[in-house]
């Protein structure tokens, strides 16, 4: 990542052209593929992208702090769902955490909107 927090801000701007914002970051799989596949930083645009976790996305973007950060955020969405008292919100609060585990976080936005829409 060229600096902190760079695939969390393209995960919130997914939905904006990049028209409106050209120096648009792109989503973290992209970083990560580019990396794997050429070991070159930045990103590569292919029409795929190497699976990966809200835990490799935060160590990519806050270095060893991002380690402990994924831990406070374990533990913090725990909790949360640990309050919710209706089944149904918390079934699918456990479904979106689970999927963070095996899909990058710009996907993650598709699951919610499509539940809420479905709702």
């Amino acid at each position: 990542m060229e600096y902190p927090g760079q695939s969390f801000i393209a995960t919130l701007l997914n939905y904006f052209p990049r028209d409106f914002y050209s120096d648009k970051p792109y989503p973290y799989g992209q970083y990560l593929t580019n990396s794997i596949l050429y070991s070159k930083v930045g990103a590569g645009l292919y029409g795929w992208t190497v699976t990966s976790s809200i835990l490799d996305e935060f160590v990519s973007n806050f270095k060893v702090f991002g380690l402990i950060i994924s831990f406070i955020f374990i533990y913090k969405a725990c909790n949360i769902i640990d309050r919710v008292k209706n089944i149904k919100f918390r079934l699918f609060l456990m479904f979106i955490f689970m999927l963070l585990f095996i899909v990058h976080t710009s996907y993650m936005l598709f699951n919610i909107y499509g539940f809420l829409l479905y709702v």
